[in-house]
């Protein structure tokens, strides 16, 4: 009886970066308010790889990444656009959703974007190159769905950098 019940907070959105995924959040959440329930075209949304703002950009990449996730075939013209943008984007997150978009495309121009990704040394970048290659060699055809990659695969491996050194 004489004890307090601590105070429930609310939800607070993600917070990636200062202000960038809340800022999405609160976009995402005006745009479903302004235009309903219904979800944009993914044409529509693969425009929006092209904006100034990269927080519009790594938005978009997000969403096309969920529907390559679940409808595996995306449109060529989305598919093109995403090509298109991971050979320019600078952003390392929307960077990471375009790599693991075009992983679950499987679609054949997929495989040299995220090669080159793959040969970076930054190692969150290689982790995010390294499970889109694995998702796009499942999707692809390449290895059976259910395949068990090597811990680090592909590095090490002919074409590939090195395995990169641990951290002590």
């Amino acid at each position: 009886m004489g004890q307090k019940m601590a105070a429930i907070s609310p939800p607070r959105p993600p917070s990636l970066r200062e202000g960038g995924a809340v800022r999405r959040w609160l976009v995402a959440i005006a745009c479903t308010l302004i235009m309903g329930c219904a979800a944009r075209p993914l044409s529509e949304v693969a425009r929006d790889l092209g904006d100034l703002d990269a927080d519009v950009r790594a938005s978009a990449a997000e969403t096309l990444e969920d529907a390559a996730r679940d409808k595996k075939d995306l449109p060529n013209d989305v598919v093109e656009a995403l090509l298109y943008r991971a050979a320019v984007e600078t952003d390392l997150e929307t960077r990471a959703s375009i790599a693991r978009a075009l992983g679950e495309t499987g679609d054949a121009r997929a495989k040299e974007v995220l090669d080159a990704y793959a040969r970076t040394d930054d190692p969150e970048q290689r982790e995010v190159a390294s499970i889109a290659l694995q998702t796009w060699s499942i999707r692809s055809g390449r290895v059976k769905p259910g395949h068990v990659f090597a811990a680090d695969w592909p590095y090490g491996t002919e074409a590939y950098p090195p395995k990169l050194a641990a951290k002590k």
